[in-house]
Order: structure tokens, then sequence, then C-alpha cells
């Protein structure tokens, strides 16, 4: 009796699991799903040079990971326009205010968000000279 209440119950868990796979991986199905984005990782925002800017700087290219397709940049704490090229490249032609600034500034901060709000740590640029 057990015994083939046991396989009965195999052959539904089977066909189940089965319908399940193919719902979840039915073409087109796999875009719907929700991405587990990683926490991105700036290694090197290459300004007049890397972590560097002058007042001539009118854009950066953040170097490092996990840099999501519709990710932002922010540069003390101001959102900027942003080129995603892959998940380890984002150039950022600045914001013309942000651009003028840099003719007085010592220093400035670079944060990247992907879509999920996860930040990276902050990088700090210095005036070059």
């Amino acid at each position: 009796g057990i015994g083939v209440l046991a396989g009965i119950f195999s052959e539904q868990a089977i066909e189940k699991l089965s319908q399940i796979a193919s719902t979840m991986l039915a073409p087109g199905r796999q875009k719907e799903l929700p991405a587990t984005l990683k926490k991105p990782m700036i290694k090197v925002v290459k300004g007049s040079g890397d972590n560097e800017f002058d007042a001539a700087t009118t854009s950066l290219t953040i170097v490092g990971d996990n840099f999501a397709e519709k990710a932002k940049v922010f540069v003390d704490g101001a959102p900027q326009p942003t080129e995603w090229k892959s998940a380890l490249q984002i150039d950022v032609p600045l914001a013309a205010d942000v651009a003028a600034n840099l003719a007085t500034a010592t220093e400035i901060a670079v944060v990247v968000e992907n879509p999920d709000q996860q930040k990276s740590g902050t990088v700090k640029l210095k005036r070059k000279g």
C-alpha cells in the first residue's frame, strides 16, 4: 500500500516539477525573472588622470565591476548623465554645473548606484597638481 502511494506521489511530483520548469524556462520568460544585482564596485575613476581631475575635466570614465545597465552616477551627491558601456565601465559626461565647479573644487566624491539601490563605496578624486 505505502509503496503504491509513494509511486503515485513521485509521478505527480515529477509532473508538477516539469510544469514549473517548462513555465519558468519558456522563451522570453527569463527576462521577467528578477535578476540579482551585486553591489557595484569602483576600481578607478579617470578624469585628468586616475582618481584625479582638473579645471578642464568635462567627463569621467568609471572602471570597476557589477555596474547594471541603468546604474546612476552621483558626483558630490548630484546625479549625472551616464553612458553605460558594460558591467565594467560607465562613461559620465559631466553636467555643466558640475563641470564648472571643478574650476574651484579641490576634491569631488563619486558614487555608483545600481537600480536596486545598492551603492558603491565613495571614491574621492583630488585636483591634479
